[in-house]
């Protein structure tokens, strides 16, 4: 997972999103990259879970 500008050059890189949050307690700040992986899986889930459970 990576943040991009517009030119595509790489500004910010999390090579494995989900070990990032390893050790983490509830007070522990995230990266803009951790909360973007966890909004995306959050999101991909709210919207499968209706077609799941049909």
């Amino acid at each position: 997972m990576a943040l991009e500008d517009a030119d595509g050059t790489v500004l910010e890189e999390l090579p494995e999103p989900r070990r990032s949050f390893a050790g983490q307690s509830l007070g522990t700040p995230w990266t803009e990259l951790q909360l973007a992986y966890f909004a995306s899986c959050a999101m991909w889930t709210y919207l499968n879970m209706p077609f799941l459970l049909a």
